[in-house]
């Protein structure tokens, strides 16, 4: 079965001769004989040192680094992370940060960090080939070059997708509004969902002419359902509108579920059961004909 994925996915005869190791990571075992029984994870890590080569750095040159991920914190602000390509970084040492249309901005590093498992551990060094994350750089994004400042060179930037679907976040009016949820105005909705820039390149956010709407693009369902559900995780509440996909050269179509349409006039008129009525004597299901979710 892993052959024909990798042939399905046009490995070489090299890349068809790999090592197998038989491993539970619920119990925390491994083993290169599936009839001997493993004892820990140690063939996995002897396996990673023996078949995985290690990264291209050179520990002798000017730093440099490049962003590949963003993150973001209440005290110290955007953090980058990166693997460093080469020289070595101490905390508070001047770098300069090249952007995207290659111009150079000087800043230090406030904070430097390197990881021990899922871990951050604040370092006063780190050498090429560690994966560091630093505070001090505001304006950084994903593709940007952290290096020496006196002779700046910038790696080869990577891209980042855009967004190839829409959704319309809106301040929560079923007739259940106000009911549960902490944050539930415009202004915190429009507040957290301009935070998630700070750490999500691939996200979108517009204004729209309602002060109450906001416009918010992404990669795909998964990646708008987890900025909704972080968001639930905040205690806010709020509607969102049918989707929409939208790609390069092609026209923007409207993707709506099936369970989410708006109840026609029918279902709305239907007399609901006693047993589904609430102890105030009203309906317990919403017949707003805007699709909505509270959280």
């Amino acid at each position: 079965m892993v052959v024909d994925l990798f042939i399905d996915l046009g490995a070489d005869i090299d890349q068809l001769e790999f090592p197998v190791v038989f491993a539970s990571g619920l119990e925390g075992i491994a083993t290169l004989d599936p009839d001997v029984a493993g004892t820990d994870m140690q063939p996995v890590f002897e396996a990673i040192i023996a078949h995985v080569p290690p990264p291209p750095v050179d520990s002798e040159g000017t730093p440099q680094l490049q962003v590949t991920t963003l993150d973001y914190n209440e005290y110290l602000g955007r953090v980058v992370i990166g693997r460093i390509h080469r020289g070595l970084l101490r905390s508070g040492q001047p770098m300069a940060l090249v952007v995207e249309d290659g111009t150079i901005q000087k800043g230090r590093i406030v904070k430097l960090f390197t990881f021990s498992g899922l871990k951050r551990i604040e370092a006063e060094t780190a050498m090429a080939g560690d994966i560091v994350a630093i505070a001090g750089f505001p304006g950084a994004n994903i593709g940007d070059t952290l290096c020496d400042p006196e002779t700046p060179d910038a790696l080869p930037r990577l891209s980042v997708d855009e967004p190839t679907l829409q959704m319309t976040f809106a301040v929560n009016d079923s007739p259940f509004s106000g009911r549960e949820g902490k944050f539930v105005t415009s202004r915190q909705l429009r507040s957290r969902l301009y935070r998630e820039l700070e750490s999500n390149v691939a996200l979108r956010v517009q204004d729209t002419d309602s002060t109450d709407a906001f416009l918010v693009s992404g990669r795909g369902e998964l990646h708008l359902g987890k900025i909704s559900s972080r968001r639930c995780g905040a205690r806010a509440t709020s509607s969102r509108s049918p989707s929409r996909v939208s790609s390069p050269g092609r026209s923007t179509a409207s993707c709506a579920s099936p369970s989410r349409k708006p109840m026609s006039k029918s279902l709305r008129n239907m007399p609901v059961p006693s047993s589904r009525r609430s102890a105030g004597g009203a309906a317990s299901c919403a017949t707003s004909s805007r699709p909505s979710r509270r959280c």
